[in-house]
């Protein structure tokens, strides 16, 4: 069965538990669309020249601030390791890896990815890569996640959601895919919306004029 298909630039991944407490890091190499089981390169136009994604940057990511209103923790646990890493479905540049408290779940102070590819990615899956150590390093794969995509018209919506999954057994593979079969709206989008005051009106400032007919 197919999974439904979205098209989005920008989109969210956020993951909230890796396989074990061995140490006190999260590491993956890759994550890439999926189209029909086969994964694509956002990096690329359809002459095949590539362009580079962006990692949006510039506030911190933290558990309960409304989605669109933060970004990325961008670093890694070394200059190489960042998060464009994650983005540009190539795992010779190797990965992303976090720092991570010593516990399978985390949360608080989650490490939430938001990025823009190059142009808008017409996907109903998503692949995900190991690393380069994960056999020599167990425990250290996200196996909880979500992934959510910013569509034109409902915001971010969840089209993804990862509950204990089972990884790649070796360093470097991708695996999936994760077909969308569903589209969950994030509500807390709203709830600025909801929760704003509503505008005072008083005898003062409320004018009706009559006409005559």
């Amino acid at each position: 069965m197919a999974g439904i298909m979205v098209a989005a630039k920008m989109w969210r991944w956020t993951p909230w538990e890796k396989q074990s407490m061995a140490d006190d890091v999260m590491q993956v190499a890759g994550i890439a669309p999926s189209f029909r089981g086969v994964r694509i390169n956002p990096h690329e136009d359809l002459i095949g020249v590539a362009r580079d994604g962006r990692v949006l940057t510039g506030r911190q990511s933290l558990d309960g601030i409304p989605p669109g209103r933060h970004t990325t923790d961008t670093g890694g646990l070394t200059s190489g390791e960042s998060a464009f890493n994650l983005i540009d479905t190539n795992t010779n540049t190797t990965k992303w890896a976090q720092t991570w408290p010593a516990t399978r779940q985390r949360t608080a102070n989650r490490r939430v990815l938001e990025w823009e590819w190059p142009r808008a990615v017409k996907a109903d899956g998503v692949w995900l890569s190991s690393a380069n150590d994960d056999v020599a390093n167990p425990g250290r794969q996200p196996i909880s996640w979500d992934l959510d995509a910013y569509l034109p018209g409902r915001g971010w919506t969840r089209v993804y959601e990862a509950r204990q999954i089972t990884p790649a057994a070796t360093n470097l593979t991708w695996y999936g895919p994760f077909e969308f079969q569903r589209l969950t709206p994030i509500l807390v989008t709203l709830l600025p919306r909801l929760i704003a005051p509503l505008p005072r009106y008083t005898a003062a400032s409320l004018s009706i004029t009559a006409r005559k007919l």
